[in-house]
């Protein structure tokens, strides 16, 4: 009877013990979720934003970024029920204030090499002078007047990505770039060797993947031996140019001058197959690859390389499919190594392929593909001031399209266009703008007046689509 009431309390403390361990654990989980959902902010929707699949998110209204409990930044528009996860750390540029701000941890790196740790939030204020952050693994933002190298140049700031083969996504408010070969970028006298991972500073490089790890497995390649033939030409000349000397050594002379005219025979040899097609012909490298990629709103500048000696390629064209799986051909000249495609979509995901026909084959072949996401929109339309019945507006038009020609109109925001003016580009694309006024005779208490944009083309004649627009409720 005693064993038996033992066991039972026994029993009850074991129960006690595993509750009073869950709720703690409980309590633990929930604090922590507490803890971590304490970070909010308000974000302005003026912000260029990527989520942390590297998607452009355009913001009608000011959003609200919180914390939550998996470490992760989540951004919620004020207008939608959408919610976007930006990832344990993120980058917003607000265009009004000229300024980027991070959010999360991160490790500032300086030329001479100190680090420090950044927590939290983290305002950039100046975007003229260098300043160097490492976000995450394989994740680096750049901040400078001047970012670039002979096929690409930005300014202010730049977030890299790195995929585990060397290849950089470059992104910021005007580029969305992925390059396909190891790339460095110039940022004033200091150099960010990227598929390496090295900052470089005259003589002094700094090994960023040291700073908490990296995945990276970009391995260098050494520079190609040259073939045996090569080679024993080579080996060949230095014997006979030292034994050229009075040495008495006439029997290597005569062996070495016997192979010199034997690899003469040779090469001759292999002449006289290229010439006449015989099977014994030497197949000579070529190649066809994209080797970057610098998508605009309105066009996407392609830098290719075709390498055909033997002129094996019958051609060479550049495949662009859109969202509607509608696909646009455009032929490449293998003598070129540029070429700007023109009339799309701003904000818009295409698929983009190179591709090729050889001697002998109808078949067509892709050499190399990538997904491009065209620039958002980038024109400001507002309505400045009202004075009585005259309107006075600005609009700001930014180089990501080719400018040719566009209206600025009033319309009553139900497609009856009121007055309209042609558009002076020029002025648009200043950095002030273009400022203007529009008088109407009569006006509404309560109507609404929509400012925008209509038959907008680019310098080639292509109609562009311009979403921008000021909407007012007249009082």
């Amino acid at each position: 009877m005693y064993n038996k009431s033992k066991n039972r309390v026994l029993f009850a403390v074991f129960i006690l013990v595993i509750l009073l361990t869950v709720s703690i654990l409980v309590i633990s989980v929930y604090g922590s979720r507490e803890k971590n959902t304490m970070e909010e902010y308000k974000i302005s929707l003026n912000s260029a934003i990527y989520d942390e699949n590297y998607s452009y998110i355009s913001l009608a209204k000011d959003a609200v970024l919180k914390k939550e409990w998996d470490k992760k930044y989540y951004l919620y528009p004020n207008d939608s029920n959408e919610k976007y996860s930006l990832g344990t750390e993120t980058v917003f540029y607000d265009k009004s204030m000229n300024q980027v701000t991070i959010y999360g941890t991160v490790y500032q790196v300086y030329t001479n090499g100190d680090i420090q740790e950044k927590t939290s939030k983290t305002v950039i204020g100046n975007l003229s002078d260098f300043q160097f952050f490492k976000l995450n693994d394989r994740k680096y933002l750049i901040i400078g007047s001047n970012i670039g190298n002979e096929n690409i140049s930005t300014t202010k700031y730049l977030e890299v990505s790195i995929d585990k083969a060397g290849n950089a996504l470059l992104l910021n408010n005007s580029i969305n770039i992925k390059t396909i070969n190891p790339l460095v970028l110039n940022i004033g006298d200091i150099k960010f060797d990227i598929a390496n991972e090295k900052l470089i500073n005259g003589e002094s490089e700094i090994d960023l993947k040291k700073i908490n790890g990296s995945t990276n497995e970009y391995v260098e390649k050494e520079p190609e031996e040259e073939n045996n033939d090569n080679n024993n030409s080579g080996s060949n000349n230095n014997n006979n140019n030292n034994n050229g000397g009075n040495n008495g050594n006439t029997g290597n002379n005569s062996s070495t001058n016997n192979s010199v005219v034997q690899d003469i025979i040779d090469r001759l040899a292999q002449l006289s197959g290229m010439v006449s097609g015989t099977k014994n012909q030497t197949n000579l490298y070529k190649n066809v690859s994209l080797r970057s990629v610098n998508p605009r709103a309105s066009y996407i500048d392609v830098a290719y390389s075709v390498v055909d000696p033997e002129d094996k390629y019958l051609s060479v064209y550049l495949a662009l499919k859109d969202e509607d799986e509608d696909i646009m051909y455009y032929y490449l000249s293998k003598d070129s190594t540029e070429y700007r495609i023109t009339g799309l979509k701003p904000n818009v995901q295409y698929d983009l392929t190179i591709n090729y026909i050889a001697q002998g084959s109808n078949e067509s072949i892709v050499a190399d593909s990538i997904i491009v996401l065209t620039s958002i929109d980038p024109t400001e339309v507002r309505i400045t001031k009202i004075n009585g019945n005259v309107f006075t507006y600005n609009i700001k038009m930014y180089n990501e399209f080719e400018f040719g020609s566009a209206k600025i109109a009033l319309t009553d925001c139900n497609g009856t266009t009121l007055n309209s003016y042609a558009l002076n580009v020029d002025d648009a694309l200043s950095k002030t703008g273009q400022t203007g006024e529009f008088s109407l005779d009569s006006l509404y208490t309560g109507s609404y007046l929509c400012l925008q944009l209509q038959n907008v083309q680019d310098v080639y004649g292509s109609d562009i689509k311009v979403n921008s627009y000021h909407k007012i409720k007249l009082n």
